[in-house]
């Protein structure tokens, strides 16, 4: 079903001012959504199998974003559709949960003895042309809609070393991989990331030019 900017909005607002029957469509509307993209973010942890955890997640997940007046429901702006915005919810709890299960130690302000931050790796030497035209806003935009076009295990494996910093080897223990697999899908998906940027900046370029 096509998303419709108006209704979504409309149905956020009545859920923020408290409207049960809002909340109840809510649920209802997204609950699918949110069980299968577990599923989905779970399929390749040790995990997999784990209903009560999964069932856990799903309720965790409508928890959080109506929790404190609906403080994280509030913060969707509708630069992608709803069914988008709480998927990317969804993955980041999942994360949140895994990584809960086995904390980081390391200080997030030292530097990491694994490799530089995603931006470091997009702003390297050969993205260098990316580099000085992401800037502000379009910058975030540009790579929000990069990033949620990967497959959500890919977004899981990116987030877990750029983002939590998680060391190659918990983040294949979370996964259930080797921690050589670890590093050649690593490898592949920035460089899938740099091409989704580098196209994403060649169309607005273009759009620019013929608004000249």
């Amino acid at each position: 079903m096509k998303n419709n900017p108006q209704e979504e909005r409309e149905l956020i607002d009545a859920c923020v001012a408290g409207n049960k029957n809002a909340w109840d469509q809510f649920v209802e509307r997204y609950s699918k959504l949110i069980y299968s993209t577990l599923h989905h973010v779970l399929a390749e942890t040790r995990f997999t199998d784990k209903k009560d955890i999964i069932d856990e997640l799903f309720n965790e997940t409508f928890v959080a974003l109506i929790k404190d007046n609906a403080k994280k429901l509030q913060q969707f702006q509708g630069r992608c559709s709803l069914a988008s915005w709480i998927r990317l919810i969804t993955v980041n709890g999942a994360i949140d949960y895994l990584r809960r299960l086995k904390p980081v130690t390391t200080s997030l302000d030292e530097e990491s003895e694994e490799g530089p931050s995603l931006a470091d790796v997009i702003a390297d030497e050969k993205a260098q042309d990316i580099r000085e035209t992401l800037t502000g806003e379009d910058e975030k935009e540009i790579f929000f809609n990069a990033f949620k076009e990967l497959d959500v295990k890919d977004q899981l494996l990116l987030r877990l070393l750029f983002i939590d910093e998680a060391s190659p080897e918990e983040a294949a223990e979370i996964m259930g991989l080797t921690k050589e697999a670890i590093y050649m899908r690593k490898s592949r998906l920035v460089n899938e990331l740099k091409k989704l940027i580098s196209h994403k900046i060649s169309v607005r370029k273009v759009g620019k030019d013929r608004q000249l």
